[in-house]
């Protein structure tokens, strides 16, 4: 869900279902932190996030190529890509130029 706040103090109307001021009834005269569930926005965001992850891999060729350096033989050899991560998760994380 995607939240507005356009005031300076916690509501704990919304701390319980639907965690949202939309429906209160006391929206126009309430002091507290107005959390508004903004349809449109939330699915801008949705459409942002669903077209950047089907972008392509954000990766070089020679990061690439360092990776699979890395994986394809211990694959090979029958291990697991979990296994490999779990054993040698800085070497994957430094092959992805991932920081932690």
């Amino acid at each position: 869900m995607t939240y507005v706040y356009n005031t300076n103090q916690k509501n704990m109307a919304a701390h319980k279902a639907p965690f949202v001021c939309n429906s209160c009834g006391s929206i126009g005269s309430c002091l507290y932190y107005r959390w508004i569930y903004v349809a449109k926005f939330a699915d801008y965001s949705y459409r942002e996030l669903l077209s950047s992850s089907r972008e392509a891999i954000n990766q070089s060729a020679e990061d690439m190529q360092e990776l699979d350096t890395l994986i394809s033989p211990l694959i090979l050899k029958g291990q697991s890509i979990s296994h490999i991560y779990m054993l040698r998760k800085w070497a994957v994380l430094d092959a992805l130029c991932i920081n932690i």
